[in-house]
């Protein structure tokens, strides 16, 4: 609930989500503030994007204003489940004074990232060709189970975010391909959602 409005509440909806700053508008927030405001029950403020020392993004927030707190907290928490919002997520409900007084967890999605070298991504690399026939072959095998939905690119390594209903399947399409290319155990693949969530 605010200062100015005992009918507002500040709502943050931390994404864990290695989302870039567009893609996260059209995913979560245009629909957000589409449907907060078309059934009555806020508005979307804004939004930011954490990044590591490394350059890496490694969460976003979105911040809303509610106008009935009852229907509008599970009214968001239905429409990020249906957007995709993975494990790890929450709606934080925020107190008069601005700081945390309710934490509600949000997803149902999970993530597992592929970490490769860097210069593998250098047209000059033995490996780009390959590489690139690589994505092209786990893009053919996109589903609701299976998306590259981020990347990010470091100095020594770099990382694609994969994320589904399954991290098992995910993981299990991933090093089904890898086993077809020269490179493949160099690869390393980590979860990036929490197991037990």
């Amino acid at each position: 609930m605010s200062d100015t409005d005992e009918n507002e509440w500040f709502v943050l909806v931390h994404l864990n989500h290695k989302i870039k700053p567009l893609d996260r508008g059209d995913r979560y927030e245009d629909p957000l503030d589409d449907a907060l405001q078309d059934a009555g029950f806020g508005e979307l403020n804004g939004g930011g994007t954490a990044i590591s020392d490394t350059g890496e993004i490694t969460s976003s927030d979105i911040e809303l204003t509610l106008y009935d707190l009852q229907n509008g907290i599970p009214f968001v928490i239905a429409l990020l489940t249906e957007l995709g919002a993975p494990k790890g997520s929450k709606l934080v409900v925020m107190n008069d004074e601005n700081e945390p007084q309710q934490e509600i967890p949000v997803g149902t999605v999970e993530g597992v990232a592929l970490r490769i070298k860097s210069d593998w991504l250098d047209e000059s690399s033995p490996h780009a060709e390959e590489f690139n026939t690589l994505l092209d072959e786990l893009m053919t095998q996109y589903t609701d189970d299976f998306e590259l939905q981020g990347s990010w690119q470091g100095d020594d390594f770099s990382e694609l975010y994969f994320y589904g209903a399954s991290a098992a399947t995910i993981t299990n399409t991933i090093e089904s391909s890898l086993k077809n290319y020269s490179f493949g155990s160099q690869c390393e693949l980590r979860m990036i959602t929490p197991v037990n969530a």
